[in-house]
């Protein structure tokens, strides 16, 4: 008897974890991704810089809720970017993307 209720334990709350898993994968995604560093802020623009993408999006009264020099999690939409901050999600349009590659000195051949 002690087995069975020990197994059925086991079973529950690993289909709790799945379960919170599955709810929450979109935020964990979130935290695994590097954050976007804001390089300028300018009314009703702004500037991020996430790995060796750099992309203006465009903020206009919101920006003043960014500082520049302070990252921020986001998340990319495709043609927009998500921001949440408490209770409030804030999409931001992107207008620009540039994608930057990294170069071997001297060139490969």
């Amino acid at each position: 008897m002690r087995r069975i209720a020990r197994w059925a334990t086991i079973v529950l709350l690993a289909a709790v974890g799945v379960e919170l898993l599955l709810a929450h994968s979109s935020d964990l995604l979130l935290l695994l991704q590097p954050e976007f560093l804001a390089l300028q802020v300018h009314s009703p623009t702004m500037v991020l810089q996430q790995a060796n993408h750099r992309y203006v999006v465009r903020c206009e009264e919101r920006c003043g809720i960014f500082v520049m020099g302070k990252r921020y999690r986001m998340r990319n939409r495709g043609g927009a970017l998500d921001y949440r901050r408490k209770a409030e999600t804030i999409t931001l349009p992107i207008l620009e993307e540039q994608i930057f590659f990294t170069t071997q000195p001297g060139g490969l051949g």
